[in-house]
């Protein structure tokens, strides 16, 4: 939450749109994640705060594309690929 309380608060709103209002981070895998290029500096801001408090990146890169994809983009999760 360190690195939460960080974030700008319109940001915050944003995920609580995903998340039923409710204040929580995102869990997920982060081996493998597409983040389309028109966010990437924007998303590589918000990680940095997130790595900043030594969050787990399995926290830090899925809370931040939710904070950082617009609402109306959805997001995939695939959890297991066979190559």
């Amino acid at each position: 939450m360190e690195a939460f309380q960080k974030i700008p608060a319109n940001l915050g709103e944003r995920l609580a749109a995903f998340t039923n209002g409710e204040t929580c981070l995102i869990g997920g895998s982060a081996d493998m994640m597409y983040t389309p290029g028109q966010y990437r500096r924007f998303f590589m801001e918000i990680l940095g705060l997130f790595l900043e408090t030594n969050c787990f990146l399995e926290i830090a890169a899925p809370t931040t594309l939710h904070l950082v994809a617009p609402r109306s983009q959805p997001i995939l999760f695939v959890d297991h690929v066979r190559l």
